[in-house]
Formats: C-alpha cells, structure tokens, sequence
C-alpha cells in the first residue's frame, strides 16, 4: 500500500505559470469514476493525490502537494504551500450528500496549520450536480494564532459542464494569499479533458 500510494503521488503532477498579471495552470491527475472525483478506491477507502508545481514570474517556484484520503462519513485531508509557503494543514471532516438527480456533496472540516503560519481553520468543501452542469466550491478561514490581523479567507470555486465524458469546460475564481504578501483574487476559465483513465486539466487565470 505504501509504494502504492508513493507511485500515485508521482503520477499526479500538475505545473502552473505566472506572468505579470496571467496565470496558467495544469493538474494531471488520474481519474477512477465517470465523473471528475478524481479518486483512487482500494477496499472502503478512496484516496487523491495531486502536485501541483507553480512557476512564479520574479518569485521563487514552489511545489503545492495535496492527499486526501475517505471512508464513508471520514474525511482526512494534508496540504503543503497550501494556505502559505512553507506551512503545512492537516484536516479531518465529515462527507455527506442529499439527492439523486440534483445531488449535493459537502464536506465541513476543521483544520491546524503549522510552519510560517501558526493557526487554526474551519473549512467546506461543496459540490453540485445536476446533469452536465457541476458546481464546485471550498472555502476555508485562516485564524493566525501569532497574529490576528494575518487572519485571511480563502475561496476556489468552479462552474462546469461536460458536454460528453472526455471533455468539461466551464470558469473558475479564487482568493488566496500563497505567494503574496497581499490576498491575491483571480478569475478565469478551464478546460478538463479525460483519456484512459487520466485527466488533464488546464486553466487560465487573471490576477485582479
């Protein structure tokens, strides 16, 4: 299970670039269902794990790895150069989801940060289904513990839909504070398109 899971955090590896005021990212992950769940399913429990390499115009770039792992109603969640550079969150949750046709998946979390942020978060993942439109949302609030004025939100959140199995297309917006000193806001569109197994997603962000 060990080298497993080691293999599939190569194989998930993304690469995103800024320059000036455009972003343009990749994540290549593979991909175990019909949808975009993105998880690899071993007996009751179901994993992702993704990397995502930023090449920052003027800045040093940096890796952001990311694995989650679930079991029914659990959720367990590690990030690194998540909510900052060179802190990692650890987070624990609870899934849950309502209807058939119209189908909504959350999951609220809590989680602590540690290294050049000392704090605290709660957080929520969302999603949304209906048909070929999916609606996507995470948000989570940052308590600095060291200082309270450091105390920031951070949002992704995507509008899609997947006019056939292989392809999704659809917008997407964030707020983060990664790798500035001041939150940073981005907007933009993506494209996912899916082939044996394995999704490659590209998106186009603009800082505002």
């Amino acid at each position: 299970m060990l080298v497993y899971l080691i293999v599939t955090l190569i194989i998930f590896t993304g690469i995103c670039r800024a320059e000036n005021d455009f972003t343009s990212c990749s994540d290549l992950r593979a991909d175990s269902s019909e949808k975009s769940s993105d998880r690899i399913n071993t007996d009751d429990w179901s994993f992702l794990a993704e990397i995502n390499q930023y090449i920052i115009s003027d800045e040093n770039d940096f890796l952001l790895p990311a694995f989650t792992a679930d079991k029914d109603w659990l959720h367990i969640e590690a990030r690194y150069n998540y909510e900052a550079l060179e802190s990692g969150s650890a987070w624990i949750g609870y899934n849950f989801n309502a209807g058939n046709e119209l189908e909504l998946n959350a999951t609220p979390m809590f989680g602590a940060v540690i290294g050049s942020i000392m704090g605290i978060a709660p957080g929520i993942e969302m999603e949304l289904t209906y048909g070929i439109l999916d609606i996507y949302s995470e948000w989570e609030y940052v308590f600095d513990l060291e200082n309270s004025s450091d105390n920031f939100l951070y949002t992704w959140s995507e509008i899609s839909v997947a006019p056939a199995d292989w392809i999704s297309l659809g917008i997407v917006a964030q707020r983060t504070k990664v790798y500035q000193s001041e939150v940073d806001i981005q907007r933009g569109m993506f494209s996912a398109f899916m082939l044996a197994g394995i999704v490659l997603q590209r998106m186009f962000l603009t800082r505002y």
